[in-house]
């Protein structure tokens, strides 16, 4: 096989993603450099530097830069200085030298409109985006985006397959961004032309694409229905690291924007995958933050204290603080194994009664805590109801009838009150509550922030 047959190989290997197999056969193909053409030289380390960029050898594509910038001032083309730009920039960005990865990046945008090629204008950009979004820099991402990319049209006539760079990119800026308009409009493009031959080709940036979308709407049906497609879809094509990356990103997400339960599903997703490729326990505990650990109680599967530490408590928010009466005598007369499991059954129970603007905890030995987000007058109409579907409670454990009965007390969040100070106050009136002798349930008083 001629040099020209076996760089087309190669460059196939690269397309599809096989970024270890091709770097194989693009250095195998060096010792041919002395007979090629300074553009035949040139295109083979560009590639060998993309293939060691994409595997994360930053090192190594360092030190071909030298002679790639040598190569591409012989040739003297804007694209072959736009090629050698780009790898400058994202070699020092990876390296952590942001003075070179700017300078570098202002040059890439200066060749790429010198080339006239649309493609080189949107992989600058898509690939100007990525390490924004790496540091955070979302509005000044979004500005970038706005200044340097045409009309969609006119990105789908002349280089359709720069969406794949560019799109899924820019969601992900808008997300951050809070605009879920711009997002949408990106997504009803691909609708419009999901036909169009080489979209189809990509059709998982789609799925990327409305991931976004049911984040911002907190539509969960719908984000994990898209989060299935694309793991389904980068396990196919082995890009293990994709699928990690996804659902770290979705966990630390759904924290940030307290979606605790989705936090726990996509931990439990990741580890499970973590599993499936036979990654041992110690690197899992090692690499997941594991959410279900840190804010779910074992015995009930409520949330556990620590939920308090990353609750960011709406002005409208009612505190019930439930209690078992005489618990103690329950575990001295039928031991803590009949105790744990009457816990678990009352979670359980909790759990069944729980809307969506409640929020159920069990805050420790046999107190629970449901957080409830509604107006006051809802929030007592609730509370009541949450009352009478718990007294007296007929439970059997272990082949043992309890009949139980619980205390509650529950208070109104007040200006400048902490959802500490405002479980405290629903504790107080829970305590009056079980000594009250015509009814088991106290409403607390007003919290005074003068007193404190």
């Amino acid at each position: 096989m001629n040099y020209e047959a076996r760089f087309q190989l190669a460059v196939e290997l690269f397309q599809s993603g096989k970024f270890e197999d091709s770097l194989r056969e693009f250095q195998d193909l060096l010792v041919y450099e002395n007979q090629l053409t300074i553009e035949q030289h040139f295109d083979l380390l560009n590639y060998v530097t993309n293939c060691q960029v994409n595997l994360n050898e930053v090192e190594r594509a360092f030190e071909h830069l030298v002679v790639l910038q040598s190569l591409a001032e012989k040739i003297n083309s804007a694209e072959a200085l736009y090629y050698t730009e780009m790898k400058r920039g994202i070699v020092a960005f990876k390296l952590g030298n942001n003075r070179t990865f700017e300078e570098a990046f202002e040059r890439v945008f200066h060749y790429a409109k010198k080339t006239g090629k649309m493609k080189h204008l949107c992989d600058a950009t898509g690939n100007y985006l990525f390490f924004l979004i790496e540091e955070k820099r979302f509005e000044e991402a979004r500005a970038i985006f706005e200044k340097n990319i045409p009309a969609f049209e006119e990105i789908l006539q002349h280089s359709p397959v720069s969406i794949r760079s560019i799109f899924p990119h820019a969601v992900k800026v808008y997300f951050y961004c809070n605009q879920l308009e711009p997002i949408l409009n990106l997504v009803s493009f691909i609708e419009i032309h999901k036909n169009h031959p080489i979209l189809q080709t990509f059709s998982y940036i789609y799925s990327e694409m409305l991931m976004y979308v049911a984040l911002f709407q907190e539509d969960i049906d719908q984000l994990l229905e898209s989060t299935d497609r694309l793991e389904t879809y980068y396990a196919s094509k082995e890009h293990h690291q994709e699928i990690q990356q996804m659902y770290r990103e979705l966990m630390n997400v759904c924290e940030e924007r307290q979606m605790l339960e989705e936090a726990i599903i996509f931990a439990q997703k990741l580890v499970l995958y973590y599993k499936s490729q036979g990654v041992s326990k110690e690197s899992i505990d090692a690499t997941v933050d594991m959410k279900k650990a840190a804010l779910t109680d074992n015995l009930t599967k409520l949330y556990n204290r620590r939920f308090f530490e990353h609750f960011n408590a709406p002005d409208e928010l009612t505190a019930v603080f439930i209690d078992i009466d005489n618990f103690k005598s329950i575990n001295d007369t039928y031991g803590h194994r009949v105790g744990d499991d009457v816990l678990r059954q009352i979670g359980q129970i909790i759990q069944s009664l729980l809307t969506n603007q409640m929020i159920g905890i069990r805050y420790g030995g046999d107190e629970f805590v449901i957080l409830i987000q509604e107006s006051p007058i809802i929030a007592k109409q609730l509370t009541l109801e949450l009352y009478e579907a718990l007294n007296p409670l007929f439970l059997t454990s272990f082949g043992s009838q309890l009949l139980i009965h619980l205390s509650v007390g529950f208070c109104y969040r007040q200006k400048g009150e902490s959802v500490i100070q405002l479980v405290a106050r629903a504790d107080s009136a829970q305590y009056e509550a079980k000594f009250n002798m015509d009814q088991s349930i106290v409403e607390g008083l007003s919290y005074d922030s003068t007193t404190n």
